[in-house]
């Protein structure tokens, strides 16, 4: 059985591989393993907007990763890192997960379209300029019902980005929570 440190340095190196750099420093960065009892490994993060965002909007991602690496049920908790640095036996009380969920709303004239500043505050940190581009896309082409339906091509070649970029902000984007994907088909484009 690997030590809880060891078994957090595995689990790192997959989530690595399944979300953007800046995904990844914003909320694992500086993150140290503390107990490890088999069943539950409770790891220390810098903060406590890191620990929401792992408790909560990265959670499926973890999930694959602790799958990936460990072939038996574990649970990982989260705790903000007491100041000072971490002892192994010493963690602050595991963190609530606040919800926080950005509108897009059809608040606009002609030629206008806003994006709530959560999204910007919060979100842009953790997603990159790229994955932001698509977002703000899909967000001037929505409607009121907030729907929005542009074809792969049309947003490649309007952002001058390639498919796997466009692929990966849109994985994103869906794992961060800001947009839900309708799969479409060779008649209909994907709705987002």
């Amino acid at each position: 059985m690997n030590s809880g440190s060891e078994l957090w340095q595995q689990i790192l190196a997959d989530l690595r591989g399944q979300m953007t750099l800046a995904t990844f420093n914003s909320v694992f960065a500086g993150s140290q393993a503390g107990f490890f009892d088999g069943d539950s490994l409770d790891v220390s993060l810098v903060s406590q907007k890191a620990c929401e965002w792992a408790n909560g909007r990265l959670m499926s991602v973890l999930g694959r990763a602790v799958a990936a690496v460990v072939e038996q049920p574990v649970t990982v908790r989260f705790s903000v890192a007491p100041r000072g640095g971490v002892k192994t036996s010493e963690f602050s009380q595991v963190s609530e997960v606040s919800e926080v969920s950005p509108e897009v709303s059809d608040r606009r004239r002609v030629r206008w379209y806003r994006i709530d500043n959560v999204v910007l505050d919060d979100y842009l940190p953790l997603m990159g300029v790229r994955a932001f581009a698509v977002y703000s896309l899909y967000c001037r082409m929505s409607g009121r019902d907030g729907l929005s339906w542009p074809g792969y091509s049309y947003v490649c070649k309007t952002l001058r980005i390639g498919r796997a970029t466009l692929t990966k902000a849109n994985r994103l984007l869906e794992v961060l929570g800001l947009i839900e994907i309708e799969q479409g088909n060779s008649k209909r484009s994907n709705r987002y």
